[in-house]
């Protein structure tokens, strides 16, 4: 997830922890991964925790696909479900989702990448 510049907490990388300990055959009993374990963790590979610096912005290709996308499952659901007259309402934002605002990245590393559309909440149009 880091390579990708995907925020994480530590709920995230908790969660991450738990699901790798049972997938190797750990008990849920076995590893808390409670604050101290994530401390240890991150201080034994080097990571930590870091506020986004830069925010880097999906290219016009990026957001001409995505608009395809969007368009071919609209217009599937549309034929799927007999819609004959599709409405637009007018664009009013609604936030949906709040984004974490932290990475875990190496401990060295000073500019902290961030792939998102430039906002830290993420909308959708009502």
């Amino acid at each position: 997830m880091r390579k990708d510049g995907i925020p994480e907490t530590y709920a995230m990388l908790r969660m991450m922890a738990l699901e790798t300990a049972i997938d190797v055959g750990l008990s849920e009993y076995e590893l808390k991964a409670c604050w101290h374990w994530i401390h240890g963790f991150k201080k034994r590979h080097g990571l930590t925790f870091r506020a986004k610096t830069r925010i880097g912005q999906d290219s016009n290709e990026d957001g001409a696909a995505m608009l395809a996308d969007f368009s071919e499952r609209v217009l599937l659901s549309a034929m799927t479900n007999d819609v004959e007259t599709i409405y637009n309402a007018d664009q009013t934002a609604v936030n949906y989702e709040y984004l974490p605002t932290k990475t875990l990245n190496p401990t060295k590393e000073n500019t902290v990448w961030v792939k998102c559309a430039g906002k830290t909440k993420e909308r959708a149009t009502a």
